[in-house]
């Protein structure tokens, strides 16, 4: 069974899952970092390069190749969640933990950050929430949570219920 993390830019679902998959032993895969291993590109290159039609057709072509893992902690890119096949495939994967933020939170957390190429466009907030809400196993609060001790709420969730 595999972790996976979802939630909107800057909710922690990287830095969370390299911890938790260190507590855990197993491997962090950050499906963004990946792509730009992949392309060699910067995601905010990719996006102005490409588009973002291409970096969503990357994310499910690595959504494919892990479905018989096991033992991944996966940090996914916060729009991962709109496309109804990526729902399915992160169904099969495992068990989901949306890592939610509040909108005050976000923009604190992003507002120095310019690698992320859709943080201006601040209503895809609210339209993407329901999404994370539908498709969590289980809804963690990141706001004024500390990264270790949500690695380890997750922790404690996963060996009560999924081991």
């Amino acid at each position: 069974m595999n972790i996976i993390l979802i939630g909107f830019m800057g909710s922690g679902k990287s830095t969370v899952g390299k911890i938790l998959s260190e507590i855990l032993d197993f491997n962090f895969i950050d499906i963004d970092s990946e792509i730009e291993k992949i392309e060699n590109l910067k995601i905010k290159e990719i996006f102005r390069i490409y588009g973002e039609d291409f970096f969503r057709v990357k994310e499910k072509e690595i959504l494919k190749k892990l479905i018989n893992s096991k033992k991944n902690v996966i940090a996914t890119g916060g729009g991962i969640v709109v496309d109804k096949k990526n729902q399915q495939i992160l169904k099969r994967l495992g068990i989901i933990f949306f890592l939610k933020i509040s909108k005050h939170t976000f923009t604190e957390r992003v507002k120095y950050d310019n690698n992320r190429p859709l943080k201006s466009k601040q209503n895809l907030f609210k339209i993407r929430q329901k999404y994370y809400k539908n498709l969590a196993d289980y809804i963690i609060s990141s706001d004024y949570n500390e990264p270790f001790n949500i690695a380890y709420t997750i922790k404690n969730i996963y060996e009560n219920c999924c081991r």
